[in-house]
């Protein structure tokens, strides 16, 4: 998935395009859905 940033991470096939997930910054790993 490409975020808002412009940052690139991978996220479950259950996320959908223009949910808000949260994002590790340290490592960018999918944390959950918010």
């Amino acid at each position: 998935a490409t975020l808002e940033t412009g940052a690139v991470t991978t996220v479950p096939f259950f996320i959908n395009r223009g949910e808000t997930i949260r994002v590790d910054t340290r490592t960018g790993e999918y944390i959950e859905r918010v």
